[in-house]
């Protein structure tokens, strides 16, 4: 039974870890291929960042685990705008703002629209039945 435990707990963190590399890598190939490529990375990174939300809910099982793709994700994105002594790869392109604003809203999407868990409905405890006949008027 605890080896079961372990696994699962095991199995989670690999998820997570996958989850880190996906993300980075994902937006490494979207900020390189972008000016080739023009809108086809654009369209990667929605595709990709809806994926990637769904990976980690799934293998990682907590409500918080989708940051671990998006911070990668944003981390390397925001490292392709910065200028470099050759220019910009990014921001100097309609493409570039385009990939980069469409993947970083997809992240803010799923998580802003993602449906609330159901709330418990309030229960008050009424002390048992035989208390109450016990009590005086």
């Amino acid at each position: 039974m605890i080896f079961l435990r372990v696994f699962d707990r095991l199995l989670r963190v690999l998820g997570g870890i996958l989850a880190v590399l996906m993300g980075a890598l994902s937006a490494l190939l979207e900020a390189v291929y972008t000016p080739w490529l023009w809108f086809v990375p654009a369209i990667a990174a929605v595709l990709m960042n809806l994926f990637l939300y769904w990976f980690t809910r799934e293998t990682v099982g907590t409500t918080w685990s989708w940051s671990l793709a998006a911070i990668p994700w944003l981390i390397v994105m925001i490292a392709a705008v910065a200028p470099t002594s050759e220019g910009d790869q990014l921001a100097n392109s309609i493409p570039g703002l385009l990939t980069f604003g469409a993947g970083a809203l997809t992240f803010f999407a799923v998580i802003a629209f993602r449906p609330l868990p159901p709330r418990r409905p309030r229960t008050f405890a009424q002390p048992p039945l035989q208390a109450r006949e016990n009590q005086p008027l």
